[in-house]
């Protein structure tokens, strides 16, 4: 009987042996580093250019004026056709004085043009009115908040969107008070030789301002916000690093920051530019390089 029970629970034991070696293993849970890419951290002065919209004013200007009235005869210019000192603009008919000649007193250009031949000119008003555009003045206005940021000899950069002109003005006087508009009004010199840009036309003043000297730079698309702060993330060691940062400035490619701990990010440091919408804190990931 004793030998009967004795087998009866070798047999039982053996049973849940085998049920116990029949259980699956448990797989090991494996991670998967995040792929990136990075761009290093630079240090160098961050610039903002402000723009301010200008409009080009002739140099000079003198009035045509005939010596007597009479009747124009024959007119051999047109508005806004660019003449030499001497030139002739019209001849005018007058019974009692003969033919006379109306002449440019300057090199420039005709902006204004008072005749029509076979009409009646005066002569008390201008025929025509010469301006000269070579050089060029280049007049715009700034707030209080900026007038400091011009001095006379400074060289300033502009565009003539509509004639598709960029070049260099040099400002000539600068405001010493406000006018009525609560502005300070730029005077700037365009060299015109070619004078192709004409008077009376819309341009952009560009300046380029240092907002902060030798700053950490980092492409823009690397800051991220979590919750009211915002971070980049740095690639050490196979990790993603959170490190929180304060925006000194801004522009669509570049953002200048500054660690809000001191030493957390350097010059050279490579920052998450592809894949960091999605990062936590100490996370594995791989970098891809570029052209992968």
């Amino acid at each position: 009987m004793k030998r009967k029970l004795l087998i009866l629970i070798v047999a039982m034991l053996t049973v849940v042996l085998a049920a116990c070696n029949d259980e699956p293993e448990e797989e090991e849970t494996e991670t998967v580093a995040t792929p990136v890419e990075v761009e290093e951290v630079v240090q160098s002065d961050f610039t903002e250019t402000r723009t301010f919209t200008a409009r080009t004013m002739p140099s000079d200007q003198m009035p045509v004026i005939a010596q007597a009235a009479g009747e124009v005869d024959e007119l051999f210019v047109e508005q806004g056709d660019t003449v030499e000192e001497g030139d002739v603009l019209a001849e005018i008919v007058n019974p009692q004085y003969g033919r006379q000649e109306l002449e440019a007193p300057m090199d420039g250009q005709i902006q204004e043009l008072n005749m029509v031949e076979g009409r009646a000119v005066t002569n008390e008003e201008p025929a025509a009115v010469v301006v000269a555009i070579d050089p060029l003045n280049l007049n715009f206005n700034v707030p209080a908040s900026e007038v400091n940021n011009f001095s006379e000899d400074d060289e300033l950069e502009f565009t003539v969107s509509q004639l598709e002109k960029e070049g260099t003005a040099t400002v000539t006087s600068v405001a010493d008070s406000a006018g009525e508009t609560g502005t300070f009004e730029i005077q700037a010199e365009i060299d015109n030789e070619d004078q192709e840009i004409l008077a009376g036309v819309s341009a952009q003043v560009l300046l380029e301002k240092i907002v902060a000297e030798n700053a950490l730079t980092v492409p823009t698309e690397a800051v991220v916000e979590r919750g009211e702060e915002r971070v980049v993330f740095v690639a050490k060691d196979g990790k993603a690093i959170q490190v929180p940062v304060e925006v000194i400035g801004m522009q669509s490619q570049i953002t200048a920051v500054r660690a809000t701990e001191e030493d957390s990010l350097e010059e050279g440091d490579q920052v998450v530019v592809r894949g960091q919408l999605t990062l936590s804190d100490d996370q594995e990931i791989s970098i891809n390089e570029e052209g992968e």
